[in-house]
Order: structure tokens, then C-alpha cells, then sequence
């Protein structure tokens, strides 16, 4: 039987050995961006508490280390999202004696497979509901922010957006002072108010994160683009405008995309809000240390005022519950 060249009479020829090769290298690949998410993650909040330190020095000010903590949001949404794919119900707490454990350091790829083989071993016990403690509000980072965003869009059968940023719009962006998210965020809103208005319709209430394609290279082009959902009319005439007026809003303050037809893409509901705050968080800290490595600031999350408080609203219920 012949065999692939430099394979050392490992894999036969054919089709399943570029196959296997191919798989163990994704795996590698995926190893080692996971490695690096958490250890730049780490490097990001050192730096951020060093400034911090010297700003609070320099106006003799005693310093105050602040309680939100992105590792901790990580470990919380990994639980989270565990639990919900192994479909064991999440309810989020304030007690303390639902601490999720790796709370303090970034989870590598090992550590995220010891996490995930036990939330495996747990829901296969027979629970029923798993209690996960949540921080307070204010000191909830983007991942926490986005989940409950997803979920008060939920409660209001609201849908989900995928947006696609023209490479004139990302240039401008890029270079704007008030950094990436913000330039994006004052550009969508002033062109939801005049569509609304001009049809004589409410303004949705919404958010996005930016999301680089690239895996953090920030490569130019049309890399950069957009998920998010917004709060949806009832079912109905009122509904199918609001869904064609906000595309249309949108695709006048993104400008010009080279895929056309398909800049804008809309789900008709958000079913599963769980899955989608995940899908949303997927490159959070990569894209923030992108935008921030090409002074563009570290923002990937902005939202209205009105969604804000609703997914505080939403937060707030749940963890007194």
C-alpha cells in the first residue's frame, strides 16, 4: 500500500489522511488561540490596574482596585453556556456559595476542557436547574453585558443582526478620536432616528458588538463587521416594517459593501438568547486588543440608552430571583 510522502508510513494514501491532518492542525490551531486569548486577556488587565495605579499616584489619590473582572465574566459564561448546550437549565444567583471556580486567571485550552468535562459530569448526575452566581450590575464586564442583553431581547421576541461595514466607513472609523465602537455607535443611531422618523415609526431599541474576521489582525478591507439584535414590534404589518426600515437604516450608515444584497442579514426571532450571547462573545478580547493595537480604542460593545436598562432590568430580575 502506498503511503503519503514524509509521513513515515503513517497514513495510507487517499482521502482519509489529508482529512486527519488536516483536523489535527484545526486542533492545534484552536489550542493555541485559545492560549493566547487568555494570556493577552491577562496582559490587557495588568495593564489596565498599572495605569490605573500610576493615575491615582500622580493626583495622590489612594488607589482603588476595581470589581469588575473579565476573567471572572469568562469563567461565568463558559458555566453558563455549558450548562444550557448540555441542556440543564441556568438560574443566575446572588448567593455566594455558587462561586464558579477558575474565577481568577484566564481559562487556557486545558483549563477550559477540565471546566467543560465538569459541567459534562454534573449534568449527567440528574440535575435539574444549576444555580450560577452572577456579580452585581455594575460590576459586570462586556461577555455579562451582551448575555443579558440577549435575553432581554428574548423576553421581547426581539431579532438578530448581522451587518456588514463598508471599507469606507471601517477607514473612517479606524481614525476617528472617539475610537472604533463609538464612531460606529453615533453613525447607526443617527441613521435609525431619521429612517424611523421619516416613515413615522419608533425607534427600535438595540445593541452590537464588533466582531474582526481576521482573528485579531485587523487586516483592513471589510474584515470588521457587526452582531447584535434589537427589540422587535408585535407580529404582524408593524413588524415587517420595522424589520425593513432598520435594514435600510443600517445600510445607509455602514455604507457601501461589496457583498451587496446580504450587508444586512435579520432573523425573523432570537429563540435561543444563550446560544447567541455566545456566538456574540466568541472574539470579544480578540477584536478589543486588535482595535486597541491600532489606537482605535478597546470598545466592541455599544448599545441605546433604552437597552441598556432593559437588559439591566433583565439581569436584575433574574439574579434576586
Amino acid at each position: 500500500m502506498r503511503c503519503c510522502a514524509g509521513g513515515g508510513g503513517r497514513f495510507p494514501a487517499g482521502r482519509g489522511a489529508p482529512i486527519v491532518v488536516r483536523r489535527t492542525i484545526e486542533a492545534d490551531l484552536r489550542r493555541a488561540v485559545m492560549n493566547e486569548r487568555a494570556a493577552s486577556r491577562r496582559v490587557a488587565i495588568r495593564h489596565a490596574q498599572t495605569v490605573a495605579r500610576l493615575k491615582s499616584a500622580a493626583s495622590r489619590k489612594p488607589y482603588r482596585a476595581s470589581r469588575r473582572s473579565h476573567l471572572r465574566d469568562d469563567a461565568i459564561a463558559l458555566v453558563i453556556s455549558g450548562f444550557e448546550q448540555a441542556g440543564v437549565p441556568v438560574r443566575l444567583t446572588a448567593r455566594r456559595d455558587a462561586v464558579v471556580k477558575y474565577m481568577k486567571r484566564g481559562l487556557g485550552e486545558e483549563e477550559r476542557r477540565i471546566v467543560e468535562a465538569e459541567i459534562e459530569r454534573e449534568a449527567g448526575s440528574g440535575i435539574t436547574e444549576q444555580a450560577v452566581w452572577v456579580p452585581h450590575w455594575d460590576h459586570t464586564g462586556d461577555r455579562l453585558k451582551i448575555m443579558a442583553m440577549c435575553g432581554a431581547v428574548g423576553n421581547e421576541i426581539g431579532s438578530t443582526v448581522t451587518a456588514h461595514i463598508g471599507a469606507a466607513v471601517i477607514e473612517r472609523a479606524s481614525t476617528s478620536k472617539l475610537g472604533f465602537a463609538s464612531y460606529m455607535r453615533d453613525c447607526i443611531q443617527k441613521s435609525v432616528r431619521s429612517e424611523f422618523a421619516r416613515v413615522g415609526m419608533a425607534a427600535p431599541d438595540y445593541f452590537f458588538v464588533v466582531e474582526d474576521a481576521s482573528f485579531g489582525a485587523c487586516q483592513g478591507g471589510e474584515a470588521l463587521h457587526l452582531h447584535g439584535a434589537y427589540c422587535a414590534a408585535p407580529e404582524g404589518l408593524e413588524r415587517v416594517r420595522q424589520r425593513r426600515t432598520f435594514r435600510r437604516a443600517l445600510k445607509a450608515a455602514l455604507g457601501a459593501w461589496k457583498g451587496g444584497r446580504r450587508q444586512v442579514q435579520i432573523t425573523e426571532t432570537i429563540t435561543t438568547p444563550w446560544k447567541w450571547a455566545r456566538y456574540l462573545g466568541k472574539h470579544v478580547d480578540v477584536t478589543g486588543n486588535a482595535l486597541t493595537a491600532q489606537g482605535s480604542g478597546n470598545a466592541t460593545l455599544f448599545a441605546t440608552n433604552g437597552m441598556r436598562q432593559k437588559a439591566r432590568a433583565w439581569y436584575d430580575g433574574q439574579r434576586s430571583q
